[in-house]
């Protein structure tokens, strides 16, 4: 029988320590989530993301609000989400060329 390294009993100790944090947490999503697209309504990425939303909709049996903030090439919506109550209830449906050309704006 091989016998128990320090770093293996350590490990043991911390996730026996931690593991009471992780059935404290309640229930996600127990509200509706928003997501925030950067384009006008009825683009591609709108269109995903309702898309995306009706499936995590029906997963979740929480509703999915798509919200488009248009303009400032996707600034304007990146920073509400960024602003946003940092709870997971809030999530950005975006493509990366909004953040690559801004970047160098």
């Amino acid at each position: 029988m091989k016998f128990l390294t320090r770093r293996t009993v350590l490990a043991c100790g911390a996730s026996l320590a931690l593991s009471p944090l992780a059935f404290a947490q309640g229930e996600y999503p127990n509200k509706p989530i928003t997501f925030v697209v950067p384009f006008a309504a009825g683009s591609a990425t709108d269109q995903l993301a309702r898309a995306i939303g009706q499936a995590v909709s029906e997963q979740t049996k929480q509703p999915v609000v798509v919200e488009n903030k248009g303009g400032a090439s996707g600034m304007i919506a990146a920073q509400a989400v960024a602003k946003a109550v940092p709870d997971g209830y809030t999530v950005l449906i975006t493509t990366n060329t909004t953040h690559a050309a801004n970047e160098h704006l």
